[in-house]
């Protein structure tokens, strides 16, 4: 019964609205893994959500050999082109994150890229991340998560970037938040002492 609740054709299409598009991420039969797709907002009111997909996980998996499950995505206001999509092998907590262009519709070649580990990120601007991960001895909490927030710059060493907050050893993890206010960015450290 929860299996044809949750792959029902008849469900609500869920989504975020961001620069006159919904973003959805859609599971069923056909696409296991899903898609991540949008629609223009006028379309989706009338009823009649015209779909354009951004990424196919199932063709993803296939056709990089390796099995890809969605995590979570990342935008850079306003315009919401620049995005890091997170995906993680199997399903585990442990993800991948990579910069994907939503006007060209695919990953960027020499794009922001992190390496598989608990991270989080943020986009501070176009051209610079905020970025909690495991860059090495030392920069995890005794948790497994991140205990130093760093400022990426695209292009740089991720072990060589400026630090922006650290943590302790002994917290559950160090997240980073970044708030776009009118072209200004405004950037938060928010240290989780406990769960």
């Amino acid at each position: 019964d929860a299996l044809a609740v949750l792959t029902s054709k008849s469900r609500i299409p869920y989504g975020s609205i961001h620069n006159g598009h919904v973003y959805n991420f859609w599971q069923d039969e056909t696409h296991v893994r899903g898609l991540w797709r949008r629609a223009g907002v006028d379309s989706y009111r009338a009823g009649a959500a015209e779909w354009e997909t951004l990424i196919d996980f199932d063709q993803l998996a296939k056709d990089e050999a390796e099995n890809w499950i969605h995590g979570d995505t990342v935008r850079l206001a306003p315009e919401y082109r620049h995005c890091m999509v997170e995906m993680s092998i199997g399903g585990k907590d442990a993800g991948v994150w990579r910069e994907f262009d939503t006007v060209d519709k695919k990953f960027v070649d020499g794009g922001f890229h992190l390496p598989e580990a608990k991270s989080g990120v943020s986009w501070i601007d176009k051209d610079t991340l905020l970025v909690g991960t495991d860059r090495g001895p030392d920069t995890l909490t005794d948790s497994g998560y991140a205990r130093t927030l760093v400022r990426l710059s695209r292009g740089d060493d991720l072990r060589k970037a400026p630090l922006f907050a650290e943590g302790k050893k002994t917290d559950v993890a160090l997240w980073g938040r970044v708030e776009q206010d009118g072209g200004r960015a405004h950037i938060f450290a928010q240290r989780a002492v406990s769960f």
